[in-house]
């Protein structure tokens, strides 16, 4: 397969392609059995070339190819979209040539495993960059899940209300009365819980926010990977 083995850094005929590898490039990586179609018929309202090629009956490689303004256009075309159930898309970082079509492909394919765990069924590799590097790093993710997801699942809920807490709290932007509302209880409850949290972890879940949401991330693609 010639883009297999562009991809592999062999040399081949790539004219058949059909394709500008000397322009600006943006990686997709789509999932679910209807996703290449789902994406071709949205060819029409892009600026860009599509470049699409099944990987297997599950997984679909894209590209989008052409200029910078181009580009970032049909992203947000992209993004406005709805996409059926069962579909999600990762896009990677416009790059350049072809050592950046390249690249951008590889960011895609990191992030895809985020946006099969959903919610939403398009992400951004730079939203999730570091997310993504955590996922294919073993050291690191088992790491990450001994320090603060393991501690709290000592918890008789299995750690469920703190992580729920936690998630709250740093979407409201570390506010306990708005993590309240959001729970349904009182700001002391919320106070209580983070003591308890910060007792449990070693660590004020402010002082180690960074590494504790990227392990409740982690928590909540691995709790979607067993359902």
């Amino acid at each position: 397969m010639t883009i297999q083995r562009l991809l592999a850094g062999e040399r081949v005929d790539a004219s058949l392609l059909t394709y500008n590898f000397r322009g600006f490039h943006v990686g997709l990586a789509i999932s679910g059995p209807e996703g290449s179609i789902t994406l071709g018929d949205r060819r029409q309202r892009l600026n860009s070339r599509l470049l699409l090629a099944k990987a297997d009956t599950e997984t679909t490689w894209g590209w989008l190819g052409g200029d910078l303004r181009g580009l970032r256009l049909d992203l947000e075309v992209l993004l406005a979209e709805e996409w059926p159930n069962g579909v999600a898309i990762a896009c990677g970082e416009p790059s350049e040539g072809l050592g950046g079509w390249c690249l951008t492909h590889r960011q895609a394919l990191a992030a895809l495993p985020i946006a099969q765990a959903g919610p939403t069924h398009l992400i951004h590799y730079r939203d999730v960059a570091l997310l993504a590097a955590t996922l294919h790093d073993d050291l690191l993710s088992s790491s990450l899940r001994r320090s603060y997801l393991e501690p709290l699942e000592e918890e008789r809920d299995g750690g469920l209300s703190a992580k729920n807490t936690l998630r709250a709290y740093f979407k409201a932007e570390r506010n306990a009365s708005s993590t309240a509302a959001v729970l349904g209880v009182n700001r002391a409850t919320v106070r209580n819980r983070l003591v308890v949290i910060e007792e449990r972890l070693g660590c004020s879940p402010d002082m180690c926010s960074a590494a504790l949401e990227v392990a409740l991330a982690l928590d909540a693609i691995d709790t979607v990977g067993h359902t």
